[in-house]
């Protein structure tokens, strides 16, 4: 039996769709790729909560305390968010998260004891319409750049004594806060994945700067967090990571001298990240809903008991 599949998508659909806001990317550019992928899926987009199917949501743009019936399997769309009380299954965007017991104990507890909770790791979507470092600029080494808003860059790096000692060595840093900009990679030479020096593991955050400048063909200098380390230990990524303003500069400078060699290692890197790119993501994407139905189907013969512990330990 085909389980209908539903996208909770609160807005009106229009012609003018934003893939940099969390709901469009995660809601509505899954399910327009999903559609043109033709899959045998029975799935639809909609405002309203339909009585029966799997039900998916992003975290920030659901009803809160919403509990689901017999006939409902909710899947909450995590992103920057934490989890949904009452959703049986959970998709993360960082894999380091994935059954953590430092990020969250409740959600490996709950995995051993319901046979239809489940958490997935599901990568963010690439930025649309990347345009690539310039094959031009050869070796050239001037433009270090953060893509992002300011908030989430270290205040270190903006200080007149980092950019000053930068200028010394002819580089110049560049903070990219124009979302319309975040897709033009044609004069950076390297971008700095860094969000803060704290050692903050960040197991909510995905590692999309990276593998988005590494498919623009740009080195990347990352900061100490889990998906940085994921992608260097897990998925052999040549990429420097850094604890302090101190060793970021060395890190650029580093960059700079080897930097015909970083090229070439980020080509070759590129290719161990195909399973990050968005044609094997949608794959992804219908393989973990074809597994949510198994999900649906042990939700629906749970016995009363079952469920009224399962909400119960919701709570908690």
């Amino acid at each position: 039996m085909n389980i209908p599949i539903y996208f909770y998508y609160p807005n009106t659909i229009s012609n003018l769709l934003d893939y940099k806001s969390g709901l469009d990317c995660w809601i509505l550019k899954t399910y327009l790729l999903l559609k043109q992928r033709n899959t045998q899926l029975d799935i639809s987009i909609g405002n309203s909560i339909p009585e029966v199917g799997i039900i998916l949501f992003h975290k920030g743009f659901f009803p809160k305390n919403c509990v689901p019936k017999h006939t409902q399997l909710f899947v909450c769309i995590q992103a920057d968010y934490g989890r949904y009380k009452y959703a049986q299954c959970h998709i993360m965007q960082n894999p380091a998260g994935l059954n953590n017991l430092s990020f969250s104990k409740k959600s490996f507890i709950e995995e051993l004891l319901f046979r239809f909770t489940k958490n997935f790791f599901i990568p963010h979507w690439n930025q649309d319409q990347i345009r690539p470092r310039l094959v031009s600029r050869t070796n050239t080494f001037k433009n270090v750049c953060f893509y992002g808003v300011t908030q989430n860059f270290p205040k270190e790096l903006t200080e007149a004594n980092f950019k000053n000692k930068l200028a010394d060595h002819g580089i110049e840093l560049k903070v990219i806060t124009d979302s319309e900009l975040w897709n033009d990679y044609t004069e950076t030479d390297c971008v700095l994945a860094i969000r803060d020096f704290s050692d903050k593991p960040h197991f909510n955050k995905p590692f999309s700067k990276i593998i988005n400048s590494y498919l623009a063909g740009v080195p990347v200098i990352a900061g100490n967090e889990s998906s940085a380390q994921y992608l260097k230990n897990k998925e052999n990524i040549s990429i420097p990571i850094v604890k302090s303003m101190d060793e970021c500069l060395d890190a650029i400078i580093a960059v700079k001298k080897e930097y015909a060699t970083k090229l070439l290692e980020v080509e070759n890197d590129s290719k161990k990240l195909n399973k990050f790119q968005d044609n094997a993501i949608v794959i992804e994407w219908e393989n973990l809903l074809i597994g949510l139905q198994q999900n649906y189907f042990h939700w629906k013969k749970s016995s009363a008991l079952t469920k009224k512990i399962f909400f119960q330990f919701c709570k908690f």
